[in-house]
């Protein structure tokens, strides 16, 4: 297939992938969902729009709700990593998921928020992260982690007078400090951090299981690529309803430093606001509108993410 050349205009908000985020704050706080509902969303995403090309399940009855501070994001490609770098807050839902026809594991992020364009226009066009614009309030450490929320522009109820506003969409809050010891751990070394991830779920069953798998991935990233996928689509102009282009991209990501790590021992809740344009809990089958994690920590890290491949292509197959 021909490819044209990227016509990179001024204000156009583009730079070249690779990109390298240095200094990441990631809080993840790990919450139960439904297998049944999680795989509606990989149908709906994954399998159904390429007619059975891929088939991907959830690879647990689990989301990471991750709310992240980037302090310096840039390009990796000349000339555009000679250009600067910007700063960004998100927050996202992060699910395991396996294409079952090539046994491959990946992260996906159904439901995505930056406050940053630049990072809305690169995620969207480059990759098919489904990022939309946000407020935050995130803290800067495990010291400080008592409140977390992302605020967006969402419609309640859809209704022909129904206007969109700003909306305290997701909000994590601490309702209860430990019974004893500190409110936090911390580990210099991912694998004494994973170590102790696994006594903390031991207690949780056949889903403590899962999840702790999932986080292996952290100590994956040390040592080898882990990817992530997305549906990556543009509406057409000339017919509504259908995508110019619409494909299944794959890309890597690896982790390029582990600073620290914490483990948060306080009692957390993950409070939704019911929405018809967000239904995050209806998607990932939360048990309702407050949920309480599993399993609450904290990293610092740096990542780097790579130039991507297509899995499918509407036009072409694969």
């Amino acid at each position: 297939m021909t490819v044209a050349d990227y016509v990179n205009y001024g204000g156009s908000q583009m730079l070249q992938q690779p990109y390298l985020a240095n200094n990441v704050s990631y809080f993840g706080f790990v919450v139960p969902g439904d297998l049944k509902a999680l795989q509606n969303v990989c149908d709906e995403r994954f399998n159904k729009p390429s007619g059975g090309a891929v088939s991907f399940e959830p690879a647990g009855p689990f989301v990471v709700m991750a709310f992240n501070k980037l302090t310096h994001l840039s390009s990796q490609n000349p000339p555009d990593s000679q250009k600067g770098f910007f700063a960004e807050q998100e927050a996202a839902t992060w699910m395991l998921v396996i294409d079952r026809k090539r046994e491959r594991q990946f992260w996906f992020q159904p439901y995505i928020m930056v406050d940053s364009s630049y990072a809305m226009a690169l995620g969207r066009e480059v990759y098919g992260f489904p990022k939309a614009i946000a407020q935050f309030v995130i803290p800067d450490g495990p010291d400080t982690a008592t409140e977390l929320s992302a605020t967006t522009l969402a419609i309640r109820n859809y209704s022909p007078t129904s206007k969109g506003e700003w909306t305290k969409l997701i909000e994590v809050k601490q309702t209860a400090p430990p019974a004893s010891g500190p409110a936090y751990s911390t580990f210099g070394d991912v694998l004494e951090f994973l170590r102790e991830v696994g006594g903390v779920l031991e207690p949780q069953g056949s889903i403590g299981g899962d999840i702790e798998l999932a986080l292996h991935t952290l100590n994956d990233l040390l040592h080898r690529r882990a990817p992530m996928v997305f549906l990556k689509q543009f509406p057409d102009v000339t017919v509504a309803g259908k995508a110019c282009y619409q494909s299944i991209v794959e890309c890597d990501s690896a982790m390029t430093a582990f600073h620290s790590a914490a483990i948060l021992h306080s009692t957390f809740q993950v409070n939704f606001t019911p929405c018809d344009s967000h239904p995050i809990v209806k998607d990932l089958g939360f048990a309702g509108q407050s949920v309480t994690p599993i399993l609450s920590y904290f990293v610092d890290f740096d990542f780097e993410i790579g130039v991507g491949t297509e899995i499918w292509n509407a036009q072409g197959g694969k």
